[in-house]
């Protein structure tokens, strides 16, 4: 999935997206609305770092690169 927040390209890569779609699965099997939220909460969450160029906190012991950020 590739999309555009303001003129930079945001790439989400092919594992996260299928983690994505997992957890929102798991989810919906009891509660699609919730399900439906998370996954818009995570796209928007994206959305906004690419727009606000936020940096994250950085997952050293994840491994290199690698930053973390909070769902609202």
């Amino acid at each position: 999935m590739k999309t555009r927040a303001k003129g930079k390209l945001l790439e989400v890569m092919p594992r996260a997206r299928r983690d994505i779609a997992r957890l929102s699965h798991h989810i919906a099997k009891t509660n699609p609305l919730a399900a439906a939220m998370l996954v818009d909460q995570i796209t928007a969450k994206m959305k906004w770092i690419a727009d606000v160029d936020f940096t994250g906190v950085p997952r050293h012991e994840l491994g290199p690169g690698i930053r973390a950020f909070t769902l609202p």
